[in-house]
């Protein structure tokens, strides 16, 4: 059938209509798809933000708000947060596009606005077209909308988890505009992407808050005094700090590794008894809720308080933590006080008896040369008077240790030369024809002072210690030389700091056990054995004392089959020089009579 004119025209113009309306929809749907890919490249773009993925919330939200406002190309973007109360929200950031700035800090409270909160609380996203009238947004017209000319929102809720915690707002202004359910779809990827901002910097604060506690615990732990080791359940190495390595001497090679057999090998060669170390800490490994203190010794001499307890994690015990206090000075000092101590009440006790010893003694001395003048004496006789002689001498000896620990600091102070004393000294004993005596006196020793007697005492104690030691044979070095002392001496764990005159006495003995170092200097303490010339046990606690007396110091070098070194320091006196000696020693009485003093008889008989 044939249509008409009309007909036809009509059908052309539906025909042309239906072109034009497929047209509209494929450019429509080309804008779309254009606006789609923008929109996924502004969301890759934001994902991949430095500030966002560092956890810098502020440049994260400036970005966004930035970004968001090109590719919505709307006047404004806004993000603003809700308060801990959820009573308010606050702006981030608004970024104005034809400006390009920003701007913060102007709240609104939801009181005010009660269908809007209730909005954003109720849907995904707000979408008004003609925001002046719409029921969720005309609350802000006349405040908001009017004033600032805008006539179009689209507006998406920030979620994290059930909690809306802010919104994201595009704000149209000019001609009112209708929002494209992509735009509403990029706004809403807007409002995640500022809670995965959020996350981020909330995750990135507690990382940093975890690693600042850590630097200050591990600042904390390398300030304290104590070496830290803390292990697993195992043994195995976690955590230490700075003194521990330092105490231990552990090589860095061996730190490195946390290789635990390697580091507890190297431990246990520096201990006194490595078998009862590691026995403790095998023991505390089985009982992992049990605490242990105790004191380890070391080869060289050092000493340590070591504390073991349980690291626990809520009520669960997941380690042990070993703290290690050096206590070698301390322990140190200790013994010195001892010492000082045993040696004031050996003072006390030699100063209240030592006089009248004397006395009494006076005549068991004077008599045997007193009986060979008055009486005829054969040669039994004078055998008995000589052994009489010797043992009047050999008590003498004793009492005048005795007189010097109980006259502590009471003598003349003079100068002397230590070179003169140390001659004297070798004349005064009976050195065997075996033993070489070899003499290093340096001849420009500078002045000391003090009482000479009590440095000769000290002389012919060390002297003959050291002869005993070596018997009939071997060598005696004396030595004498400038030094200048700061710091600390083997005996000492401070000295004070300046010029001293350092005065040695070495021998060629079999040494002194280390385990008794210590005890020779106390009163009384003797090695002598029983088939030797017996000792008092004084002779080196008068040497300490005088010394102690001058100020001075007295170190022991010495091990067994190496010999012994006794060194003292006497400080040097920069006030005085040693004067000339005189040409003798003989006082003339020129027919002086002298009278004699005493309140006890016997004396009085036996000087006169």
């Amino acid at each position: 059938m044939e249509l008409t004119s009309q007909e036809l025209l009509e059908r052309n113009t539906q025909l042309r209509r239906e072109v034009a309306e497929r047209a509209e929809q494929a450019h429509a749907q080309r804008v779309r798809a254009d606006r789609l890919h923008l929109q996924n490249e502004a969301m890759m773009d934001l994902t991949r933000n430095s500030h966002l993925t560092e956890g810098d919330l502020p440049g994260a939200i400036r970005a966004i708000v930035e970004l968001g406002a090109r590719y919505l190309d709307v006047a404004r973007l806004s993000v603003w947060l809700f308060d801990e109360g959820h009573s308010r929200i606050r702006c981030a950031d608004l970024y104005e596009l034809a400006g390009k700035t920003h701007s913060e800090g102007l709240t609104i409270a939801a009181a005010d606005y009660p269908a809007y909160f209730r909005a954003l609380e109720e849907k995904r996203t707000i979408s008004a077209d003609d925001a002046q009238f719409h029921p969720d947004t005309r609350e802000f017209a006349e405040t908001y909308l009017i004033p600032s000319g805008i006539t179009s929102m689209v507006d998406a809720a920030i979620h994290r988890g059930l909690a809306t915690v802010g919104v994201v707002c595009g704000e149209h202004v000019g001609d009112q505009r209708c929002w494209s359910p992509e735009e509403e779809l990029f706004v809403a990827s807007l409002a995640d992407i500022v809670a995965l901002a959020m996350e981020v910097a909330e995750r990135r604060l507690a990382e940093r808050e975890v690693e600042r506690s850590l630097s200050l615990l591990q600042a904390t732990l390398d300030s304290t005094a104590d070496g830290i080791l803390v292990v697993d359940k195992s043994g195995k190495i976690v955590s230490f700090n700075r003194r521990f390595v330092q105490m231990w001497r552990i090589p860095e090679d061996i730190i490195k590794s946390r290789d635990d057999d390697r580091a507890i090998g190297f431990v246990l060669d520096q201990l006194s008894d490595p078998k009862a170390f590691i026995t403790k800490v095998k023991e505390l490994y089985t009982q992992p809720d049990a605490e242990s203190e105790d004191v380890i010794t070391f080869r060289d001499g050092r000493v340590f308080e070591r504390v073991s307890r349980p690291q626990t994690v809520g009520n669960t015990t997941v380690g042990r933590v070993w703290s290690f206090r050096d206590v070698t000075e301390d322990r140190r000092a200790q013994e010195e006080l001892l010492q000082a101590k045993r040696l004031e009440t050996a003072g006390q006790l030699a100063g209240q008896i030592a006089h009248d010893f004397n006395n009494l003694l006076t005549p068991l001395v004077a008599y045997p040369d007193l009986m060979r003048r008055l009486f005829p004496v054969n040669e039994k006789a004078e055998r008995i008077l000589r052994d009489m002689e010797m043992s009047a001498n050999q008590i003498v000896e004793i009492n005048q240790q005795l007189l010097t620990l109980g006259r502590r600091g009471h003598y003349n102070v003079a100068l002397f030369d230590p070179n003169e004393l140390i001659e004297a000294a070798v004349r005064a004993l009976e050195i065997p024809n075996g033993v070489l005596v070899d003499r290093q006196l340096a001849t420009d020793l500078d002045s000391v002072s003090g009482g000479p007697a009590q440095i000769m005492r000290v002389l012919t104690n060390l002297i003959s210690n050291a002869v005993d030691a070596m018997g009939n044979s071997g060598k005696l070095r004396l030595e004498t030389s400038n030094v200048y002392l700061k710091g600390s001496l083997r005996r000492y764990a401070h000295i004070a700091e300046g010029d001293y005159v350092c005065i040695r006495v070495e021998d060629s003995g079999p040494g002194i056990p280390s385990e008794i170092q210590e005890k020779i200097f106390e009163p009384f303490f003797s090695t002598k054995k029983t088939d030797k010339k017996r000792g008092s046990g004084l002779g080196l606690s008068v040497v300490h004392s005088v010394l102690e007396d001058h100020k001075g110091y007295l170190d022991l070098d010495s091990a067994p089959g190496r010999g012994t070194v006794f060194s003292f320091y006497i400080p040097v006196d920069h006030s005085a020089n040693l004067p000339a000696p005189s040409a003798d020693g003989v006082i003339d009485g020129n027919g002086a009579s002298v009278l004699v003093v005493d309140d006890d008889p016997i004396q009085r008989d036996v000087i006169t």
